[in-house]
């Protein structure tokens, strides 16, 4: 049985004796669905003729459906009520089909189909109704189902706009940084200077430039040694006298600045609201510091901090303030079953994925030659680009180190800039580290080595750079 089904905006015109699409504004003509679906037909039962010498030895016919209509007054030409389902019909679908091809039987002592036409009959329509996924439809299917805010993160949100002092534990890619930003979102709207602070230079730049208009008064995105180094500039205090050379001089000579800048300075400069992402790089010595940031310096003023202590790329012991309420976000939103699958396992983690997460494809795991790694990489992104129609700002290019790229791979720029990649200019190309806290549809992890604890590529490293993929990953071990 062929169906041949047709939307809620064909309509058939019975003075003219003609069919259209009707929109808002104008009319289309159509072509004749029973027509249609009668030289559809045809195609099929020449290809099935040519398979049974000429002779087809069970009944065929075909059906126009119209699952969003009813149909009212005289049928068109060509048509008729056995080979006609509308909406009303729909509950009964299968004893429609069943009757309208009773009604096309010309084969009295008709028997079910035996195993070798059931052969014949696949190899045969198979080539002629061959359906290829699109991949950039497949991509966009799984953005839909990764982009909602789950029940654990609405629960998270109102729990900590009941509590001013407040940590929040999460695994990779269970949404710290959305529920953050919409917190932080928030206090900026009524009118709460709020300070959204984390350790990485790339993800400040990336949340500063997608702040709300209506917040962007009252809401600042800083990292650490930015607000410290700012408040020590405007607090007067002669930086340059310091080391930057030093192994303490991000570590305690900057924070010693903010500290003394924090007295100096008025409440003027100062914030209401302190929200800190990635806490898990923060040393137990800065809180302290932190609390003088905000205009109330007690240990009682508004702090909410957000950290997976099994992304501490930088420490080795993850130390909070105390006193602060504690919310788990267990399940991961961001990445594909199969990503997630995938980099768990670099940190021999349990790593819940939320219910209905797409499968996605398999990671593409390689070993290669370091002299290989930029021809591969172009490969790659050339067969995404093919496969899945990938923007520039779609694809991120980590490495374990610096390393000088090509300027191009495939037709796609190579950039360092974030501004450049998230404006589609180009893909971006930087160290997994920096990348820490963003993420990308297709992410390459170039020249990774094996993660070894203590290493320069530690598991940790692994887990972060990996989760970072949200529906491809490619990783060239080197």
């Amino acid at each position: 049985m062929l169906l041949e089904v047709k939307g809620y905006s064909v309509r058939f015109d019975p003075d003219a004796r003609t069919w259209y699409y009707e929109n808002k504004t104008s009319r289309t003509p159509a072509k004749d669905p029973f027509k249609q679906a009668a030289d559809n037909l045809g195609v099929v039962r020449d290809k099935i003729k040519a398979r049974f010498q000429g002779k087809i030895p069970f009944p065929f016919g075909f059906c126009v459906a119209f699952p969003m209509s009813e149909i009212q007054g005289g049928m068109p030409a060509g048509a008729s009520d056995s080979i006609l389902v509308t909406c009303k019909d729909m509950p009964r679908l299968g004893d429609k089909i069943r009757n309208a091809l009773c009604d096309w039987n010309r084969f009295p002592d008709f028997r079910p189909f035996t195993k070798e036409i059931t052969t014949v009959l696949e190899n045969t329509l198979f080539p002629v109704f061959k359906i290829l996924p699109s991949r950039q439809k497949e991509l966009e299917y799984q953005e839909e189902k990764l982009f909602r805010m789950t029940e654990e993160q609405a629960a998270t949100m109102e729990g900590i706009k009941e509590n001013s002092r407040v940590a929040v534990k999460g695994v990779a890619g269970s949404g710290k940084t959305l529920v953050a930003m919409a917190r932080a979102q928030e206090f900026a709207r009524e009118g709460k200077k709020t300070l959204f602070m984390c350790y990485n230079r790339l993800l400040a730049d990336w949340l500063q430039l997608r702040i709300p208009d209506d917040c962007a008064a009252n809401l600042r995105v800083e990292t650490f040694h930015g607000i410290a180094l700012e408040f020590a500039r405007k607090a007067g205090l002669p930086l340059e006298n310091l080391d930057e050379s030093s192994s303490t001089y991000w570590s305690d000579d900057v924070p010693d600045a903010l500290e003394r800048a924090c007295n100096l300075l008025s409440d003027d400069d100062k914030f209401d609201v302190l929200i800190v992402d990635e806490g898990q790089d923060f040393l137990p010595y800065w809180w302290m510091v932190l609390e003088k940031v905000r205009r109330d310096p007690s240990e009682n003023g508004p702090l909410f901090i957000f950290y997976d202590p099994q992304q501490k790329i930088y420490l080795k012991n993850v130390i909070l303030p105390t006193g602060l309420f504690i919310f788990n976000l267990k399940k991961n939103c961001r990445n594909t079953r199969n990503i997630g699958d995938y980099f768990r396992k670099s940190m021999n983690v349990t790593v819940q994925m939320n219910e209905g997460t797409p499968e996605g494809a398999e990671p593409r795991i390689e070993k290669i030659q370091a002299s290989e790694l930029d021809a591969m990489i172009e490969r790659q992104v050339e067969s995404w680009a093919s496969e899945y129609k990938l923007k520039a700002s779609s694809i991120a290019v980590l490495s374990p180190q610096k390393h000088q790229p090509k300027k191009k791979y495939g037709k796609y720029d190579v950039t360092n800039s974030l501004k450049n990649w998230s404006s589609n200019n180009g893909i971006l190309f930087d160290t997994h580290r920096r990348f820490k806290g963003l993420e990308a549809d297709a992410i390459i992890l170039a020249g990774v080595p094996k993660p070894q604890p203590g290493s320069s590529y530690t598991p940790e490293d692994h887990y972060v750079a990996s989760s970072r993929a949200k529906h491809l990953l490619t990783v060239f071990e080197v």
